[in-house]
């Protein structure tokens, strides 16, 4: 018999792939890392949501995940909150 055709493999949804690579470029950031920012993304747009120690670290992160490829534009919920 012909071999079958094998259904393509899914593609992983792009909101998702653009999540993950926001979470592993703030893993890999000094002034990010260890601080459980949480990230979402729809449509290119990424929200994040958390707490950090300063205003310093929240303007490098923002800075950080809007230069990042694929991000359209940023909606930044994060919180500054001394020691947190």
């Amino acid at each position: 018999p012909p071999p079958q055709a094998s259904a393509p493999a899914p593609q992983p949804d792009n909101d998702q792939v653009l999540a993950a690579k926001v979470k592993e470029r703030l893993a890999a950031a000094p002034n990010a890392a260890g601080q459980g920012i949480q990230v979402n993304a729809a449509q290119g747009v990424v929200r994040l949501y958390g707490t950090v120690d300063t205003r310093e670290d929240k303007r490098r992160i923002e800075q950080l995940v809007a230069a990042i490829e694929g991000v359209r534009s940023l909606d930044s919920q994060l919180r500054v909150v001394a020691g947190s």
